[in-house]
């Protein structure tokens, strides 16, 4: 594994550490970096976002959603099944793709309702959150065995449904604590939301680097792909920021329809 190495494991960890000391002491609060780190991929729309203190939450209720939803799963699953390659059961997959499928539909029912065609029901801000969560569970479920099928080495293992029991509880609280007006908990959230969206981008990222260098299934700790996932990590942050300056480049700050 050595001589395969992007980097040490001392400069890995000083990356990581520079990366949060940055996000930590850029001079903005906490809510700009966050809009500036999410803007390029959510339309951070007042009207599709709680409002609390006045001030809409940095993420959108459906990307809160999906992208918590995702964070609490995948942090989980990093402690509870690291080296899980599979779910256990096909009904894990069925119900992880049926989470993704109810987001969908309730995404195109808002979409024909913007447009004016025939809908179902009108959207509603608690509807977006739940189904997002639904979704980011599910795609963590789909993602996470395919980064270990990729990264460990054998012997792996399979992600159980009890597995996903503390990760269903956390979203629970999660849509209670925004849908019950608890202003104290918008910005945790926001930062679980934001962060998961850096995970998903820097999971899409670390398998094909890990493919392409030919790192796959050779990982047998945490400290033999700690360089791949500090590059991913960076490479995510990275590529967000260049997704939000381009929009704003194109369009400003001005919200979508």
């Amino acid at each position: 594994m050595k001589e395969r190495l992007f980097f040490s494991q001392r400069v890995s960890v000083a990356l990581l550490v520079a990366l949060g000391l940055i996000a930590v002491l850029a001079p903005f609060s906490a809510d700009t970096k966050m809009r500036a780190l999410g803007f390029g991929l959510d339309p951070q729309r007042p009207l599709h976002s709680f409002i609390f203190n006045g001030e809409p939450m940095p993420v959108e209720a459906r990307k809160v959603g999906i992208y918590g939803g995702f964070a609490l799963a995948t942090l989980w699953l990093a402690w509870r099944a690291p080296r899980a390659e599979r779910l256990a059961r096909p009904a894990g997959y069925i119900a992880a793709v049926a989470g993704i499928a109810v987001m969908g539909f309730d995404g195109f029912n808002a979409f024909f309702y913007d447009l004016g065609v025939p809908h179902l029901y009108a959207p509603r801000l608690d509807v977006r959150l739940g189904t997002g969560l639904l979704a980011g569970l599910g795609m963590a479920a789909l993602l996470w065995p395919i980064w270990g099928a990729t990264a460990w080495a054998p012997p792996r293992t399979a992600v159980h449904a009890r597995d996903f029991l503390v990760p269903v509880l956390l979203s629970a609280v999660v849509f209670l604590a925004l849908v019950t007006g608890q202003a104290w908990l918008a910005l945790p959230i926001a930062f679980i939301a934001t962060l998961g969206l850096v995970l998903i981008v820097a999971m899409l990222n670390a398998v094909p680097i890990l493919v392409l260098h030919k790192r796959e299934s050779l990982a047998v700790n945490w400290a033999d792909v700690l360089d791949g996932m500090t590059l991913a990590a960076c490479l995510s942050v990275l590529e967000l920021l260049i997704l939000a300056g381009t929009r704003y480049a194109l369009i400003g700050t001005t919200p979508l329809p």
